[in-house]
């Protein structure tokens, strides 16, 4: 298996197995969840420390950047919530990104329901910061 068709099968496994722990629930705010396991406990809720160490709710993907294939930017609260979101990192010159491209298709294709994939592009040269440059490899590259 070419290496990055396993990263890809690496990410959904843990994107599923993401799935499978915390549910359709989506990101839960820290101390939410604690009283939903103090509750759940039958005990009071007492957030005094993390009760899942090393998990913070997903930052905004709106950072000023510009959005393509959407009508609007998306958001974790009105759009994913419950969705396993697979960001893909790529930039337009990058051989290896192309070709995980119709890897991602296929992911989106047999779980429409629960996957939704962001590409990030992530210019690594100069000409690769124009927008209409992406713009026309996101066309070129059928990127939907």
């Amino acid at each position: 298996m070419p290496r990055q068709r396993l990263a890809v099968v690496v990410v959904l496994l843990l994107a599923i197995a993401g799935w499978f722990v915390f549910g359709s629930r989506g990101p839960m705010p820290l101390r939410e969840a604690a009283a939903q396991n103090a509750d759940d406990a039958g005990a009071e809720a007492v957030p005094t420390e993390n009760p899942f160490p090393g998990r913070f709710e997903a930052p905004d993907l709106n950072q000023g950047g510009q959005w393509l294939n959407t009508t609007r930017p998306l958001t974790f609260d009105d759009d994913l919530k419950g969705k396993i979101v697979l960001l893909d990192f790529w930039t337009y010159c990058c051989i290896n990104c192309i070709h995980v491209l119709p890897d991602l298709h296929k992911l989106e294709e047999e779980f429409a329901d629960e996957l939704v994939v962001v590409g990030v592009h992530v210019p690594k040269f100069e000409n690769e910061q124009e927008t209409e440059n992406i713009r026309e490899a996101v066309l070129r590259y059928e990127i939907a």
